[in-house]
């Protein structure tokens, strides 16, 4: 019997568990195919046990119940696998902008009581699956672009009293049966209430959000001193209440104004959070009178006038939502309220980030960012409306009031909206949001006040600060370097090719309409608003002619005619004007060529790249010839866009510069950093420098399969890179036009027991935004964050089928660029603040650019105060690290570029023991690792250092705990000096490196000795010709390498045979080496000798990669410390050393530079 029953909990505990691991594998499908911008999903990892734990997840009994992700940032597409949770009773991802369709899986969820997909971008028809949900309870469907009809089998939903389908592209009848829902919104669709066969554009009158009839707030304020009137007052607005339902609060400002009057058309609404804080949430010192209908209140508006007011509170009312005001409420404006929820945030995502779609935006928002549509913030009129500037968090965007003398009708307006949604190009201006809000307003009609509807009807675009390019024109050639008018002339021409491609005619084409943003690229703007208006309207308008003259097409002024032909007339009109300026008449073509080859002239001494003149030269000529093609008098002869993009492109490849010899990448002031992975695959590099990185698009599971990225170069031309790696990808990362890459951090880590590859990929924009992380993140981190003026342009790195290894192009605004930090992004930066102060002390003196000097870093925490040297350093003569269980102090010793001397430290506290190294007169430090980790559980501190020059390393110095960090340099750079942060620890640290050290610290025959790694094995095991070409390697391992042997030859081409060091034992592997395979890494671990405790370190494993891809190994047995020698594109591993008598204690290598 006991064994039964140890069975059935057995049995039990097993289900149990499967249970759990199933719900964990159907959540995980669930991330991997959202993408996750805001890194609200970081716990959601598939090798937990259980996902109750998880944030966002709610559990009943073990199992997930609910799961909540309203305006998380989330995009992405959902996951059929959802279905498989069949407990889950709430599903609420409401405000993300998840696109794709509804699965049709999503009918299982037989739990399931809320389904809230709100405002989001999701397309498609709603599933019929829906209907076999029985518990269902409320339906949000709400700001997708879900098209069709509702299901028939929604007429299975008994248990719906909540349904809201609004603003969708839904079209049909409304089953009378959905009519009779307790609460229900089909406002801004195409269905039909009904046999009635007319637009619902309302919701459930059964709604009540502020409560029962009898608990309606209504307030009315006035002067202190006028109560007696505002009581009365209040009676009447009771009566009227009772027989209009009306709801609200109504506020009046009678400040200073004891003896006034009030009329009824005075009154103002402001929110129930307004009273409360105006009169500290109603409180008993500020009654005034209480009457019959309830009591006055005596309050000040929150706001820099510090209005007072009086506030009358209707009796049998409750708090709409029972919040209490704080003190901390009292002092904020009524603009901060408005801008405190997820909207403002919502908008900034989708300017930096280009997540998500267009929003349905509050009137009361768009208010509070316009400043009440004050004529500070108008910008701009049109036939059609007036453009605000409105002031977000961190941007601005541009807020187009339609003008309310127009009769825009509801559908029309949601057919515009929908067409504004569908439109998504660089060069137009990109649609944020819209507002389509009717409230009530007292007017005056037949003496009497009234209240009346009014409706607002507002869109909402990118704002773009450099304004039209209208103002850029003169009589003259437009005042641009030429590849800048290039660069907008295409810009324009691509953008009217994409609304040309979806049979969109602009009609009013001019500089006026092409705004220009912070890299001066044009967008397109105003397009097609003349289909807000209705039938007639639209054809007075016509006849009217919408458009400008001088832009507008001969026959459209003359018969009214619009072909796509009028947009190319106006486009030829702008370019002649770039070109050429307004004053065409003066100038004759060849007059116009030679005036810009004059300015040409003049750039190119500058720039010291003369071909570049002979390539503008035929640019500006084939600009004058497609401007007067466009213009000519008849529509059949003006070219096509796609003609015009082809003659265009036909003229850049004079302009183009290749990256090598050719190129002065110190002129563009771009530098190449890493590559960080592995050694498989083939290298992979572009052809034209980068200037500004546009787009990325990653693809990615386990591990990083490919890359893509969209690039502008330095003459404003675009260029598509990739795919490298396995498979097309699917997560696209488009930046904004004033956004730029700060930083890419990643894993990388061993795959199918091959090679190394990226596991994972995470990406930092200027605005603190991450994209990622893409992967699944497995091995050996790194890290690449960029300070200051400089940005992350462009990619290189190797590939095959999967990304085995990536590295950065850097561009360094003025020779400086730092990077960093890793960890820790509290405190207050201090660092130098202008190069060229140096009279002031604001940091090193000399020239950054000159002496090709440029900061990292630093990496560490923000305690301590900031340290940093007063003369820039040109080489690292001595360092010196004070360690413990953590780096306690470093000091080091440099040489200026005029051979002075000097001593920098000690940064730090007196703690640990001493550690100093000497670098030899051709010795030069390549690379710094170390760690960052806590002390005492709040200060963060450097760990631990590990220093490798071009001939060995030191370290590691600390116990180097946590997070890691890595400085590798490429084969023309060196460390020459730091710079971070101390107290009594080394808080943070930085290096400063010199990139003209191809004249320093070269041995014989470009051969140097890298190493050693592991132990201290006092017995040098070393060759005596330097290795030119290694041919053949032998070693003998078991649980750890036991020996060593190696072939190789000389640079007169004889052989030498080195080894075999170390004992005897284990089994041997010989590695043929082909006549054009080299050895490009090695790597391996190293940890105590096992059987023989006074040698406290050996080495347990190593591996060989070749330039073949080929990888050997690894060796012996991966336990204890790792290390890694990876060497520079243009060099190889032609040898080693050891360190040890009976065993391999210790390994170096040579490396040979070609």
């Amino acid at each position: 019997m006991k064994l039964l029953v140890f069975a059935l909990v057995l049995l039990g505990c097993l289900q149990s568990s499967a249970a759990a691991q199933f719900q964990v594998e159907a959540l995980y499908e669930m991330r991997q195919q959202l993408i996750d911008n805001r890194g609200v999903l970081n716990d959601w990892k598939d090798n937990q046990m259980s996902p109750c734990y998880w944030d966002h997840v709610t559990c009943q009994d073990n199992k997930v119940a609910k799961i909540s992700l309203s305006s998380s940032g989330l995009t992405g597409t959902l996951s059929p696998s959802i279905a498989n949770l069949t407990t889950l009773q709430q599903l609420i991802l409401h405000g993300n902008s998840i696109t794709g369709v509804i699965p049709q899986e999503f009918g299982n969820l037989s739990s399931l009581t809320t389904l809230d997909l709100g405002k989001n971008n999701l397309n498609g028809s709603i599933p019929d699956t829906l209907g076999r949900l029985p518990k269902l309870e409320i339906l949000d469907l709400s700001q997708n672009h879900l098209s069709g009809s509702i299901p028939s089998s929604f007429i299975n939903l008994q248990s719906l009293n909540n349904i809201n389908l609004a603003y969708n592209n839904l079209s049909g009848e409304i089953p009378q049966y959905l009519l009779q829902v307790p609460q229900y919104n089909y406002t801004g669709t195409h269905l039909n209430c009904g046999q009635r066969l007319f637009p619902c554009q309302g919701g459930s009158t059964k709604t009540d959000s502020g409560g029962s009839k009898n608990s309606k707030l209504k307030v009315a304020l006035g002067s202190i001193a006028g109560a007696v009137t505002l009581l009365v007052l209040g009676v009447l607005f009771v009566l009227w209440w009772q027989r209009m339902r009306y709801r609200p609060e109504i506020f009046i400002d009678v400040s200073g104004q004891n003896d006034h009057r009030l009329e009824f058309g005075q009154i103002k609404r402001f929110s129930w959070r307004e009273h409360q804080i105006a009169t500290n949430n109603f409180s008993e010192q500020n009654v005034l009178g209480k009457g019959g209908f309830g009591k006055v209140y005596k309050g000040v508006l929150p706001g820099p006038n510090s209005v007072k007011i009086a506030v009358k509170r209707l009796s049998d009312v409750q708090s709409p939502e029972g919040e209490m005001a704080t003190e901390d409420d009292r002092s904020r404006t009524l603009k901060e309220m408005a801008t405190e929820d997820d909207t403002s945030r919502t908008l900034k995502d989708m300017l930096h980030e280009k997540t998500g779609g267009p929003l349905s935006l509050k009137l009361h928002f768009l208010q509070a960012i316009t400043d009440n549509f004050s004529q500070e913030n108008l910008i701009g009129c049109g036939g059609f409306g007036e453009v605000y500037k409105g002031v977000l968090e961190d941007g601005f965007v541009a807020v187009k009031k339609l003008y309310s003398s127009h009769t825009i009708e509801e559908e029309p307006f949601h057919r515009e909206v929908d067409f504004l949604m569908n439109i998504s190009h660089r060069n137009i201006v990109c649609f944020v949001g819209y507002c389509a809000e009717t409230h009530e307003v007292v007017v005056r009609q037949g003496g009497l006040n009234i209240f009346a509807e009014k409706r607002e009807r507002l869109l909402c675009f990118e704002y773009l600060r450099n304004g039209s390019l209208h103002k850029y024109l003169t009589d003259e050639p437009c005042g641009f370097q030429w590849r800048v008018c290039y660069k907008i002339i295409k810009g324009i021409c691509l953008g009217l090719h994409y609304l040309h491609e979806r049979h969109i005619i602009h009609l009013d084409l001019k500089p006026d309409n092409i705004l220009l943003d912070d890299g001066m690229v044009p967008k397109i703007a105003d397009f097609g608003l003349s289909r807000l208006l209705g039938e007639e309207k639209s054809r007075t308008i016509t006849q009217t002619k919408i458009g400008t003259r001088g832009y507008m097409a001969p026959e459209y002024l003359d018969d009214g005619e619009i072909t796509i032909k009028s947009d190319i007339y106006s486009l030829g009109v702008i370019i002649r004007h770039m070109v050429k300026g307004h004053n065409t008449g003066a100038m004759t073509d060849q007059d116009v060529l030679e005036s810009w080859v004059i300015r040409l002239e003049k750039e190119s001494s500058q720039m010291r790249q003369t071909q570049w003149e002979i390539g503008y030269q035929k640019q500006i000529k084939a600009c004058i010839e497609i401007s007067q093609r466009c213009t000519l008098p008849k529509p059949k002869d003006r070219p096509c866009m796609q003609d015009i993009l082809r003659t265009l492109e036909e003229t850049e490849a004079g302009v183009q510069l290749v990256v090598g010899p050719t190129l002065n990448v110190g002129r563009l002031e771009i530098a190449k950093f890493g590559p960080w992975g592995g050694d498989g695959g083939k290298p992979r590099d572009i052809k034209l420098a980068p200037y500004r990185l546009d787009s990325i698009t990653i693809s990615s599971g386990t591990i990083i399969d490919s890359i893509e990225f969209s690039y502008t170069d330095h003459d404003g031309m675009c260029h598509t890179i990739g795919p490298w790696g396995g498979c097309e990808g699917k997560n696209k990362i488009q930046l904004g036009s004033s956004e730029f890459l700060t930083g890419v951090s990643g894993t990388v880590g061993p795959f199918r027991n091959l090679l190394n590859v990226i596991t994972s990929l995470t990406f930092v924009t200027n605005n603190a935004r991450s994209y990622g992380p893409f992967g699944k993140g497995r091995g050996t981190p790194f890290h690449v964050q960029i300070q200051n003026n400089g940005k992350i342009v462009g990619f290189f790195g190797r590939s095959n089928q999967y990304l085995n290894a990536i590295g950065v192009y850097m561009n360094q605004d003025a020779g400086v660029a730092r990077i960093g930090p890793s960890a820790g992004d509290g405190g207050v930066l201090h660092d130098i603040t202008d190069h060229n102060e140096q009279e002031h002390g604001a940091g090193p003196s000399g020239d950054y650019h000159k002496l090709e000097i440029a900061k990292f870093g630093p990496w560490g925490g923000d305690g301590g105060s900031q340290r940093d040297i007063k003369i820039l350093p040109y080489r690292l003569d001595r360092v010196t690290i004070r360690s413990g269980t953590i780096i306690d102090a470093i000091e080091f010793s440099y040489t200026d570029h005029d051979g002075q001397y000097h001593t920098a430290g000690p940064w730090g506290g007196q703690g640990g023991g001493n550690n100093s190294f000497q670098l030899g007169p051709s010795e030069f430090l390549t690379g710094v690792s170390g760690s960052i980790g806590q002390l005492n559980n709040k200060l963060i501190v450097i760990t631990s250092l590990t220093f490798v020059t071009n001939a060995r390393s030191y370290g590691p110095f600390g116990k180097g705990r946590s997070n890691s960090f890595h400085i590798p340099m490429q084969s023309n750079g060196s460390i020459v000096g730091f710079f971070g942060r101390s107290g009594h620890y080394l808080d943070s640290i930085g290096v400063y490196t010199n990139h003209e050290l191809e004249t320093i610290g070269k041995e014989e025959a470009g051969v140097t000795r890298i190493g050693p790694w592991g132990g201290d094995g006092k017995v040098l095991h070393d060759i005596k010709e330097k290795p030119h070409h290694l041919q053949r390697v032998t070693i003998f391992s078991g649980s750890i390498i036991n020996s060593l042997e190696y072939l190789y030859s000389d640079k007169n081409g004889q052989q030498h045979t080195a080894g075999p060091w170390g004992g005897c034992g284990g089994t041997g592997r010989k590695i043929h080496l082909e006549p054009e395979e080299f050895i490009v890494k090695l790597s391996g671990t190293f940890h105590p000798c096992p059987w023989d405790r006074s040698i406290p370190s050996v080495v347990s494993s190593l591996t060989l990669v070749t330039n073949a891809g080929k990888s050997h190994g690894p060796f012996g047995t991966e336990l204890g410390a790792a290390f890694q020698v990876p060497v520079q594109s243009n060099s190889r591993i032609v040898g080693f050393f050891v360190h040890g008598e009976n065993y391999i204690e210790a390994i170096g290598a040579y490396v040979r530079t070609l």
